[in-house]
């Protein structure tokens, strides 16, 4: 259905992850030929909390970014575990919300993509992947492209990211950014988000040396869906850049591919 709306000419906004690594490629080519604007459904682009750390970021607040870690772990039924058929199983499910944040902070492709894939808990479909760990290597290398929150550069360092389909219910769910010269770690539950632990080596932009509590403003679903259709309709009409390039759509998805081993990491 989305080859087709570009296809007939039309903007596309549609659901995580995009599939068919080809198909998707082959998509983003026709729209860059036809100035169209493809944009994946990651709401936690359009969570305060995120946003806040991010732009911290590339203000300079926290230094250079070295390390990012997240912990998106799900809880469900094991007869359900593996019904999708999915390659990459849970963490091609999940893992790519938080791929995608590691790549707009890191500001590159990964140079070098490592997965464990285990199935620990879910005997009754041994193929399926519900115990997961996703390593993303950058290299500091210039893009030449503005991809993420360091703009025309990119960082050196490592991010992870660990997915499982059995935590017990409510699941703990942790997004944690560090620099050389300070840390932000956003406090579960990180949705809606309303607290981040910001610390800091030294008094800063108005925040003081040490670790301090920052409150952000709440950001459920039911607000992070019309910001990121707002987003969607101004870049439509024209009102503004898009808030991700193709660019950096295109290798969202396939470092969730690599992570997935339907591509060579």
């Amino acid at each position: 259905m989305a080859k087709e709306a570009i296809a007939a000419g039309k903007h596309v906004w549609y659901d995580k992850p995009a599939g068919d690594w080809d198909a998707f490629r082959s998509m983003v080519h026709t729209a860059r030929e036809r100035r169209l604007h493809i944009q994946l459904g990651y709401m936690l682009r359009y969570c305060t909390a995120f946003m806040q750390v991010s732009n911290w970021l590339r203000e300079g607040l926290l230094g250079d970014l070295y390390a990012v870690r997240g912990h998106m772990s799900t809880s469900s039924s094991e007869a359900s575990r593996g019904s999708n058929g999915y390659v990459g199983g849970i963490a091609f499910q999940l893992a790519p919300h938080m791929i995608d944040q590691a790549v707009w902070l890191f500001g590159a492709r990964p140079q070098k993509v490592t997965s464990f894939l285990r199935n620990d808990a879910t005997p009754n479909v041994p193929s399926h992947a519900d115990n997961t760990l996703v390593v993303l290597e950058f290299d500091g290398q210039e893009t030449g492209v503005d991809t993420g929150a360091y703009a025309h550069r990119s960082a050196k360092g490592m991010a992870s990211i660990d997915i499982a389909h059995m935590e017990a219910s409510p699941a703990a769910r942790r997004f944690e950014v560090y620099g050389t010269r300070g840390s932000a770690i956003i406090l579960e539950p990180f949705e809606p988000g309303t607290q981040i632990r910001l610390c800091l080596d030294g008094e800063r932009r108005g925040y003081a040396k040490g670790a301090q509590l920052i409150d952000v403003e709440p950001a459920p679903r039911s607000i992070t869906f019309p910001r990121e259709v707002a987003g969607f309709l101004a870049t439509m009409r024209g009102e503004r850049p898009a808030d991700r390039s193709l660019d950096h759509e295109l290798i969202v998805e396939e470092t969730i591919h690599r992570a997935s081993g339907t591509l060579p990491g």
